[in-house]
């Protein structure tokens, strides 16, 4: 009889012990719906324009799970954001009217769930600012930004991101925030200033004070070469090729012709070196900038991929759908040179380098890189059979 009643008393505690512990996971929906409130995603491309001389009209992309919307605008007195309107999931706009012409005003947006009845915001956009302007406002909203794409760059290759914004003069403010999709592969600076980092693709956006922005894709790859079962490749440092190879002669830009052109390009020869690998001089040429390989060539025959176009490939149609394929070549033209030389050239204005392919005797021989606006595209990235400043 002890026992019996032992027991029964042993199974209610139990029973009591699993109501507690089960207490929470019954209530596990309004609390998980909690905790997916507070990470509702910020608005993105938000944006604020002039809807008349006295309002200002913001719009915003759709937030996932969001049952509606809160808007902030800055109160110059208080100095801080006050929310003045609260909209439903179906309104991704909304007109702020009442405003004083030609002044500046500042937005952010956020996204609302409903939890046991009450709104719990989620993450809160970037800041965009406009002003409700007339035409003959003196400082102007920007209307359009536009970047182009980069393709080509090799890691360590730095430039600044071409970029044009309308209008140009007379605006509100000419600022932009950039922004990488994958900073480990290509990094941007506050100035807009990119950097490759390694080989793949990343977007950058380029987005103007009142939400308008931009958006191009930055593509690095690995220009290399395979000597003597070595490689060397273009950004790579120096330090890391002087571990592969046994280092003859460090020079200066006069004993290169392919790192004298590149001096004239405005590079103080200060900033240059030149140094010979293998064993006879200049059977591997290095052209250092920054304690990185800025150029190469070599005196024999290498072993290339340059985004598909190697050694031996026929001449012809192969190689011209190779260059307008792989390097996304705009033209390419072909010619053939009075001393039995052949070349295709290719260009883009959204490829980083001029690529010249050689194709003398109907095959592929080398490749040359190079000569275009951005002045790190002059260093010329050479690989020939015979002659290894053929190209300049």
């Amino acid at each position: 009889m002890k026992i019996k009643k032992a027991v029964r008393y042993l199974a209610v505690v139990l029973a009591f012990l699993v109501g507690v512990s089960a207490a929470p996971l019954l209530e596990g929906k309004n609390t998980t719906s909690y905790a997916a409130s507070s990470r509702l995603d910020a608005p993105e491309r938000v944006k604020a324009v002039s809807a008349n001389r006295h309002a200002v009209k913001l719009s915003w992309k759709k937030v996932k799970h969001a049952k509606g919307y809160f808007v902030y605008r800055y109160d110059r007195n208080k100095k801080k954001y006050k929310k003045v309107k609260t909209l439903s999931a179906k309104k991704r706009s909304w007109i702020n009217r009442g405003l004083k012409t030609d002044r500046v005003y500042r937005y952010k947006v956020r996204a609302y769930q409903k939890v046991k009845g009450k709104k719990r915001a989620g993450k809160i956009s970037y800041v965009v600012t406009a002003k409700p302007q007339t035409k003959k406002s003196k400082k102007k909203n920007i209307k359009d930004v536009s970047i182009i794409n980069l393709e080509g760059l090799y890691p360590g290759y730095q430039t600044r991101m071409p970029r044009d914004i309308k209008p140009w003069r007379n605006i509100v403010s000419k600022k932009l925030v950039w922004k990488s999709s994958n900073p480990k592969v290509v990094k941007v600076s506050k100035r807009g200033i990119v950097t490759a980092v390694k080989t793949g693709s990343a977007v950058i956006t380029a987005r103007a004070h009142n939400g308008v922005q931009a958006k191009g894709k930055v593509t690095v790859v690995n220009y290399s070469a395979t000597i003597d079962g070595k490689t060397v490749s273009l950004g790579e440092p120096i330090s890391s090729l002087n571990e592969k190879f046994h280092r003859i002669y460090t020079g200066t830009p006069a004993d290169d012709p392919a790192a004298r052109h590149i001096s004239e390009f405005g590079y103080a020869d200060g900033n240059i070196k030149v140094h010979y690998y293998g064993k006879s001089e200049k059977e591997l040429a290095v052209i250092e900038g920054k304690g990185r390989v800025l150029g190469f060539s070599v005196a024999e025959p290498a072993n290339f991929d340059y985004l598909g176009v190697k050694p031996g490939d026929k001449k012809g149609a192969e190689v011209e759908k190779k260059l307008a394929t792989q390097w996304g070549v705009e033209y390419t033209d072909y010619s053939d040179e009075p001393n039995g030389e052949a070349f295709y050239e290719g260009f883009s204005t959204n490829y980083v380098g001029n690529l010249r392919v050689d194709v003398t005797g109907g095959y592929v021989k080398g490749v040359s890189l190079g000569e275009n606006q951005f002045l790190a595209a002059s260093a010329h990235t050479l690989i020939t059979e015979e002659n290894p400043f053929a190209f300049l």
